[in-house]
């Protein structure tokens, strides 16, 4: 399924983009232009914790299809049963608080080589 953007809003449908469109217009009088929005991969490393820091005694890896971190981090909650929260600096809590997780963008040069490398993509 296709988003798209217009002036910062993201709309699920075409037409209910246009409906809004058609009431903005730029400093030239032309009707916005409308972009479709599509999904970006994201790499999500979770590991465990101690002290509240991040341990990486063990580790999982994970590349995401979503839209945003945010959207990622409810693919990798939905897979995984637990419930995460934005703490800060690309850090995501579970709600235990005995794991985190890091969002980051998927760089195939740097991602690539990764063993063990999960994938979520289905939409």
């Amino acid at each position: 399924m296709n988003r798209y953007k217009c002036v910062r809003r993201t709309f699920n449908t075409l037409e209910a983009a246009k409906v809004h469109a058609s009431a903005i217009y730029d400093a030239t009088g032309n009707i916005v232009v409308i972009e479709a929005v599509r999904p970006s991969m994201w790499y999500v490393e979770i590991t465990d914790t101690f002290g509240g820091d991040a341990n990486y005694s063990w580790v999982t890896r994970h590349k995401v299809r979503a839209y945003s971190p945010r959207g990622a981090m409810v693919r990798i909650g939905r897979a995984s049963g637990l419930s995460w929260r934005y703490v800060g600096n690309d850090r995501y809590d579970s709600a235990s608080g005995a794991t985190c997780a890091f969002v980051s963008e998927y760089d195939p040069a740097e991602h690539a080589d990764l063993r063990n490398l999960n994938t979520l993509l289905e939409n």
